[in-house]
């Protein structure tokens, strides 16, 4: 068999492989989203809604639970359909990710395309970039230090994962060259969200647009009028407004003063200082090195391009992304660091909100791997071969094994979280006014886990919600 022959053979077994564990991906996050259910402080601002309207639900958590009314508003708006009746909740919500997903791939894969034709002055086609758009984002997923809280703890979706959601598609409309007036409201309402979904992420942001307006004005010092006509100042200036307004909002909310008060008079109770083993055990995590391998599938996209011989790459385009890269990566990391000793006295955050760190980690790693497959003049041609067909089918493998396995767990978890409903309606509806005995729910796997023994579960709320007058007692 000749080369030509053999490079055929080889990318066409590589790009199916590919394809599929893109797919694979798809359907472990549809399997997870159809069996989430409700659990923790999901019940507490659901109750909340009992009777409120929009407006009046905002407000309410604006003045006692935080700034955060751009989530509050969303939550809202996809819970609301099923306000009266709590079992229709997972239709919801099962839709909400759904659309979640589809805004997402779209945008990561229009940011690859208008990247790849900056850095290459090339198309990648169709195909190419949406299975990429996935694959990064099942990175970012694998990525994610506490995935299960950030992604499917589904009041707290709604604060780390949709503020990276709006973000990337608030980006790839910035990054159209031609824009009509809808492009600018749909950018101005994606920063909008972001500036107030959650504290951390307006800071991070509005430092990154600091740093690119500094690089702006220093490139353009000689004639600024070059800067304004340019085609991407107006989408440029639009978001970094939205975003500034909305920041203000947030941070100016009543309740804040309110949570500081609450994290200074329960200073040793939640104070637990950082050391490098809570470090260590968050990357001793075994999905991280799903997420490696992940990021390392960008390798092949890189071989790709550099076996196109047409195909000349933009080195000073390549700097300014690494750079910027590295950049978002330290500012997550030292502002929410700063943020946790001047605001929260020293107290460290949740996981979750770590969830910048995990996009920028992830965004960074990929394109590591990304430049290295790019720039392969080391790599023999039978070890790139090897590359382009062992690591996708050892991802197809693993993300397959992934989601056998939690297609098995989560399953008989929403069956019998359902079941357990019904029968505390059913207990309602007879008038049952003795304590009830229910079985422990089983394992959850990657979604949150219900517990009505844990204090935290908000118990209290749940029964309020279903309007239960007895006691409910989980057997031992």
């Amino acid at each position: 068999m000749d080369q030509n022959k053999q490079n055929k053979t080889v990318r066409f077994i590589s790009n199916y492989l590919l394809y599929f564990s893109a797919i694979t991906f798809v359907l472990l996050y549809l399997v997870l989203a159809f069996h989430n259910r409700p659990t923790f402080d999901d019940l507490t601002v659901i109750f909340f809604m009992k009777g409120k309207n929009l407006f009046q639900y905002v407000y309410t958590l604006y003045e006692t639970f935080g700034g955060r009314w751009t989530s509050w508003a969303y939550f809202f708006t996809v819970i609301s359909p099923s306000d009266s009746n709590f079992q229709s909740i997972p239709i919801c919500t099962f839709i909400y990710y759904c659309f979640t997903l589809f805004i997402f791939i779209y945008s990561v894969n229009k940011i690859i395309q208008i990247g790849i034709y900056k850095l290459f002055n090339t198309k990648v086609d169709s195909k190419t970039a949406v299975t990429y758009s996935i694959l990064f984002i099942a990175c970012f997923y694998f990525f994610t230090f506490q995935n299960i809280e950030a992604w499917w703890y589904i009041c707290a979706s709604f604060i780390y994962l949709q503020g990276i959601v709006f973000l990337l598609f608030g980006v790839a409309l910035m990054l159209r060259e031609k824009k009509k007036w809808f492009h600018y409201i749909l950018i101005s309402i994606s920063f909008i969200y972001v500036g107030s979904c959650f504290e951390i992420y307006p800071l991070i942001i509005d430092s990154l647009f600091g740093v690119c307006i500094i690089y702006f004005l220093l490139k353009n010092k000689n004639d600024l009028s070059l800067l304004r006509n340019h085609w991407f100042y107006k989408g440029f200036t639009t978001a970094f407004i939205s975003l500034s307004i909305s920041a203000c909002i947030i941070f100016l909310a009543p309740s804040n003063l309110e949570r500081r008060a609450y994290f200074k008079e329960n200073y040793t109770q939640f104070y637990h200082p950082t050391n490098v083993n809570t470090v260590l055990n968050v990357f001793a995590d075994r999905k991280f090195i799903v997420a490696i391998g992940l990021s390392s599938l960008w390798l092949l996209l890189g071989i790709k391009l550099k076996n196109n011989s047409t195909v000349i790459i933009n080195k000073d385009c390549i700097k300014k992304i690494f750079l910027l890269s590295i950049t978002a990566l330290l500012f997550s990391v030292i502002i929410l660091y700063l943020f946790q000793k001047i605001f929260t006295y020293g107290i460290m955050p949740p996981a979750r909100s770590w969830t910048f760190t995990s996009f920028t980690l992830a965004f960074f790693i990929c394109f590591l791997f990304f430049l290295i497959g790019y720039f392969n003049s080391f790599l023999k041609l039978y070890l790139q071969y090897a590359i382009q067909i062992c690591f996708p089918l050892i991802i197809l493998v693993v993300l397959s094994l992934n989601l056998y396995k939690q297609y098995s767990y989560t399953s008989v978890y929403a069956k019998k979280y359902d079941q357990l409903i019904e029968s505390f309606l059913e207990a309602k509806k007879n008038n049952i006014t003795g304590p009830f005995y229910m079985e422990p729910l089983p394992q959850s796997g990657m979604l949150m886990q219900f517990d009505m023994d844990d204090d935290s579960s908000n118990p209290k709320f749940f029964k309020k919600i279903l309007g239960l007058d007895y006691d409910i007692i989980v057997k031992k």
